[in-house]
């Protein structure tokens, strides 16, 4: 084995392959890069995998004889991040025996390859039954609902993102119990029958990693127990959570009563001037709302309490008495698109609903947050 291959190019893609490294492993050969390279296509193609995901990027080299290595990756991504001030540097790889020779500038070393046929059977790639859809339409969903994915692991059908795919639109949705995030997405996507999946947390926070927002064409088959991104010059291959998603939608309530209309920017602010003083287990603020006053506030029994009036706010129907978590109720007017955001309340002991003021095109989203006890 024997190529050349420009470093800038490791160094851009190398620390999202690195992520997939598995801290404890009872198979060895997995702390290590698999790399393959074809004297006849000029290529190199790096493989990692944990089980769960897989993923190979494939890169352009000058390759003057073909085969295949299986290096320590932590090691390797050390040495890319320590040649990086180096001046358009090439890496040299040759392989002799067991030993594996990389030459970058005037630094040489020498790493000790596993052997590669232990390494797990990798899925041949395959785009006869794939669809398409536009990236940064699918990085937008999965940015608006991911946050509220639940971390509870006996909970297993709320630890990933549900996507429902049909030929005129896309809907992504979570909760953990606590939170509902949804949206909706008007498109056009070539897809035989309207399909539905879970897709594990982890593989969506790569597919964030490597979305760019000059490369809009993904590629997507389900197989089975598993789906198959094809980005680029990444491959993913990830297992789904198997099950049906539980119908998240009867939890939103339609006897909605009460408006509230605020600059979204204020508001979070405002949530922020008092959530540190918050209780540690569930970040309680008490939230009382009339057509005249906005106020927040919230106690530690054992350091003190707060409030804070609110200005700049309109708001409609019976006055309002309600507790959340305020850290919730944050991370879900992140995600909001519009300077103001739209809250729309059942009752004091009901869930309430935020929204934006005005949705972008072709976009729905809608967001709900739980109470907590109001004393």
């Amino acid at each position: 084995m024997r190529f050349t291959i420009e470093l800038n190019q490791l160094a851009e893609h190398i620390p999202h392959l690195a992520s997939l490294i598995p801290g404890k492993n009872t198979m060895p050969i997995l702390e290590n890069f698999m790399i393959e390279a074809n004297e006849e296509t000029n290529a190199v193609v790096f493989t990692v995998s944990n089980l769960y995901m897989t993923v190979i990027c494939q890169f352009e080299a000058k390759v003057r004889e073909s085969g295949r290595i299986a290096i320590p990756a932590r090691v390797f991504v050390e040495m890319i991040n320590n040649l990086g001030d180096l001046d358009n540097p090439q890496l040299s790889v040759s392989k002799e025996e067991e030993t594996v020779n990389l030459l970058c500038g005037g630094n040489t070393y020498q790493f000790l390859s596993a052997d590669p046929s232990e390494y797990p059977l990798v899925p041949t790639r395959s785009l006869d039954n794939a669809f398409s859809v536009d990236a940064m339409v699918f990085n937008k969903m999965v940015n608006k609902t991911i946050f509220s994915v639940s971390q509870d692991k006996s909970r297993v059908l709320f630890t990933g993102v549900y996507w429902d795919i049909a030929n005129d639109k896309q809907v992504m949705a979570s909760s953990d119990g606590k939170r509902i995030s949804e949206i909706e997405i008007k498109s056009n996507t070539e897809i035989e029958n309207e399909t539905s999946h879970i897709l594990p947390i982890k593989c969506l926070t790569f597919m964030q990693k490597i979305i760019r927002d000059d490369d809009l064409d993904l590629q997507i088959v389900f197989q089975a127990a598993r789906v198959m991104f094809a980005y680029a010059n990444y491959t993913m291959y990830s297992n789904i959570i198997e099950g049906e998603y539980p119908d998240y939608t009867k939890v939103f309530p339609t006897d909605l009563t009460s408006d509230l209309k605020i600059n979204n920017d204020n508001f979070k602010k405002s949530l922020k001037r008092l959530a540190f003083l918050a209780p540690d287990d569930n970040h309680k603020v008490k939230i009382n709302i009339n057509s005249e006053n906005l106020k927040l506030s919230t106690m530690r029994p054992e350091i003190g309490e707060a409030d804070i009036l609110v200005e700049n706010f309109t708001y409609t129907g019976e006055p309002i008495k309600i507790s959340c978590n305020a850290r919730f109720l944050r991370s879900i007017l992140d995600v909001i698109d519009t300077e103001d955001v739209f809250i729309a309340f059942a009752g004091n002991s009901k869930p309430f609903i935020v929204t934006n003021t005005e949705e972008p095109e072709n976009q729905k989203s809608r967001y709900l947050l739980m109470p907590l006890r109001t004393r």
